[in-house]
């Protein structure tokens, strides 16, 4: 999704946190918006997003180590889930 304005993006983004906080807990909302983020970051679909973290390990890296990810910033995020799976195999380099 692109959106003409940062302000639209974020009524978006707004209302998908809300509705993910009523029918999810915070970790499975996290890894969701971990995943969407980093699609942006890398201009690629977020179903190739899901793919290339779940087969280099991004998303058991983002499951197992919750607790320290989510206070970071979703560019620390990206960092850090670029090189998990650059260390497993992974071709997409951080810039």
């Amino acid at each position: 999704m692109n959106f003409k304005n940062k302000e639209q993006n974020y009524y978006v983004l707004r209302y998908f946190y809300y509705f993910c906080k009523k029918n999810m807990n915070f970790k499975t909302t996290y890894i969701i918006m971990t995943i969407r983020k980093f699609a942006e970051h890398y201009s690629i679909a977020w179903k190739e997003s899901y793919q290339y973290l779940k087969k280099y390990g991004g998303i058991s890296f983002l499951d197992d180590c919750y607790e320290a990810e989510h206070t970071l910033s979703f560019d620390d995020a990206i960092e850090d889930l670029t090189r998990v799976c650059e260390n497993n195999g992974g071709g997409l380099k951080y810039a």
